[in-house]
């Protein structure tokens, strides 16, 4: 399909955006610490579980850790069964992280315990994911070109995935996101030419329809959320086809009624008169293979239902995402997702900087963001001007540009109502959390790829701006200064190495294994400093207090177990509560409360236990 296409000259800058786009994605990949949802990819990676995790007593960094020792003995089939048990995720990407593992063995060697334990790198972990990321690169070229036939805006749409700050935060996770976006390309690019085919009247290719069904079902082997991005391609199909539909552009006129007007047009639109009998046939056959195509999409979906509903912490980890939105914050999810389509394209330091540098990178995103947004209306307004419908086959139109316009455009703005529909209609409010707005991230770029392309013809200083922002966007993630970590665990160890004058204990109110990842990143934060007295021996208590209402005082209060675990220490020791509900009085357990700190992910409650 892309065949001659495609020439050695037009390919090298796509190779060179390549290791560009590689290179961000590798900068300080192994420095920023890890968050629970890394661990889990590990954990169920490496065809452990957390139920290797004791719960309910105090145990050491190297039980808690040990979930993240490589084993030569687990295989892909553990890792399948480990996840479909404990949690609501698709299988394919952990398995492709299980084989990654198995491949390079990246090892840590630290000292537990007396003991020499062999961990997993997160920089290694995290390597995959880059690597998913740069691939997204040329990817994008080949479909940008696929549907626009366009060679600039293919260029525009790979210089802006290898520069995209909400790219390249996905690139250094070590999670499935990467992966999902380049089926979702894929995807995207086999929806615009299944609606050329229904444009132009011709029957829509077999292979064509296996390949979208394939790229739809690794989808959803990856990531369930892809199934929004579907649902957004199935309105938008649906959209396209009733205004494209044969029935209502291609039916004959009376000529006697329009007499004048047939005799004016007579050269144009008689083919498409003579040819109307042939529509209908096609029109159906084309309407049956869509259907084929949505049918086997949706059976390549259903298979992951059984262990959806059957998973045994699926409701705890969704639990969290549940809310209302209230007349005081009904404006945030909109903020949100404008923030989240704005970083997709540009970003600037906003995070672990001074205020006025935050300030300062506001105003300036704000003049790009407003310049870049008029001057594509513009473009846009100037091309309905020079361009005529869509729905009108009597004039030949320039359909190679405008017909994925009009598709990808109508995916975009589908995906952002779907989102909204699910913050304001069924209360969960995704908005925040940025990851999950992946679902029209290729719409976005491949919106902008074409908007550049309208502003190089006429201003060519505003797409170097919009370019070299993306360029600054993709250093601030790359050094930390914007898309931080989820949870801040070293943060965390911080204040303990400032605070703690004795060995510590932590514990946390425990629901899932969501917080044991929480706690784990605590304890993988502490080896970075292995000659501080107070970090060499840490014990750690998993408080797991299962309950119907998380939030309530009985589930987030130190459960009868860990208060008789306390009462059996004989040493003085520092206590650190993590994620309790309130202000806890310990004084009946020798314990001296001193203050409470908030992090990103964590609230710890500081005590000194004397012996």
């Amino acid at each position: 399909m892309l065949g001659s296409g495609l020439r050695l000259y037009q390919v090298l800058p796509v190779l060179a955006w390549l290791v560009v786009g590689l290179c961000l994605r590798l900068h300080n990949l192994a420095l920023k610490p890890p968050w629970s949802d890394e661990f889990s990819t590990l954990v169920f990676g490496l065809g452990h579980g957390y139920n290797l995790v004791p719960l309910n007593q105090i145990i050491s960094a190297g039980q808690l850790l040990s979930p993240l020792e490589w084993s030569p003995v687990t295989t892909v089939r553990d890792t399948v069964q480990v996840l479909l048990t404990e949690s609501n995720h698709p299988p394919l990407y952990f398995a492709l992280t299980h084989q990654w593992m198995d491949w390079i063995q990246p090892m840590i060697w630290l000292y537990e315990d007396g003991q020499l334990f062999s961990y997993v790198s997160f920089g290694m972990a995290r390597l995959l994911s880059a690597l998913f990321g740069a691939l997204g690169v040329p990817v994008m070229y080949l479909a940008t070109w696929w549907m626009w036939r366009s060679h600039r805006i293919a260029h525009f749409a790979t210089i802006l995935m290898a520069l995209s700050p909400f790219g390249i935060y996905l690139a250094q996770e070590a999670r499935h996101y990467t992966l999902t976006v380049i089926w979702l390309i894929g995807s995207l690019a086999c929806l615009v030419a299944v609606m050329r085919c229904v444009h132009d009247r011709h029957l829509i290719p077999v292979e064509l329809g296996l390949a979208w069904v394939i790229l739809n079902g690794l989808g959803l082997a990856t990531h369930y959320f892809f199934a929004l991005s579907l649902l957004a391609e199935a309105i938008a199909l649906i959209w396209c086809w009733w205004e494209w539909n044969p029935k209502q552009v291609a039916r004959p006129r009376s000529i006697n009624q329009y007499q004048q007007r047939y005799y004016k047009y007579a050269d144009q639109y008689q083919p498409w008169l003579q040819a109307g009998q042939q529509l209908e046939p096609i029109h159906g056959r084309n309407l049956g293979r869509v259907g084929a195509t949505v049918l086997g999409t949706m059976l390549t979906g259903v298979v992951w239902l059984p262990s959806l509903l059957s998973s045994q912490q699926g409701g705890e980890l969704i639990r969290w995402v549940q809310t209302s939105t209230t007349a005081d914050n009904w404006s945030q999810p909109l903020v949100h997702t404008a923030a989240s389509i704005a970083s997709m394209i540009y970003l600037l330091p906003i995070q672990g900087v001074e205020i006025g540098v935050i300030v300062l990178s506001g105003l300036i995103l704000m003049v790009v963001i407003v310049t870049t947004v008029w001057t594509m209306i513009g473009a846009i307004a100037r091309r309905e001007q020079t361009s005529v419908s869509l729905t009108n086959p009597a004039v030949k139109d320039n359909v190679q540009d405008t017909l994925p316009l009009v598709v990808v455009g109508k995916v975009c703005l589908v995906a952002i109502a779907i989102m909204a529909v699910i913050t304001y209609g069924f209360g969960l409010n995704i908005s925040p959390v940025f990851r999950y707005h992946f679902v029209y991230f290729p719409a976005v770029l491949l919106l902008m790829a074409w908007g550049l392309t309208q502003m190089w013809v006429q201003n060519r200083w505003i797409v170097v701006i919009v370019l070299s922002m993306g360029l600054c966007g993709a250093l601030t993630v790359s050094t930390n200064l914007g898309y931080q970590k989820l949870h801040r665990p070293d943060q965390v160890v911080q204040t303990m190495l400032e605070q703690s004058h004795h060995p510590v204990v932590m514990s946390i109110s425990h629901q899932s294994h969501g917080q044991t990842g929480r706690l784990m990143a605590v304890a993988w934060e502490m080896r970075r400093f292995p000659d501080e007295p107070v970090l060499q021996a840490p014990q750690f208590f998993l408080d797991h207090q299962p309950c119907d209402r998380p939030g309530t005082q009985n589930c987030n209060s130190p459960s009868l177990s860990l208060r008789q675990t306390l009462d059996a220490l004989h040493e003085s020791y520092e206590l650190w509560l993590v994620n309790y509900l309130g202000t806890t009085d310990l004084k009946q357990h020798r314990c001296h409360y001193h203050n409470t700190k908030r992090f990103d992910g964590y609230k710890v409650q500081h005590y000194t236990c004397s012996a």
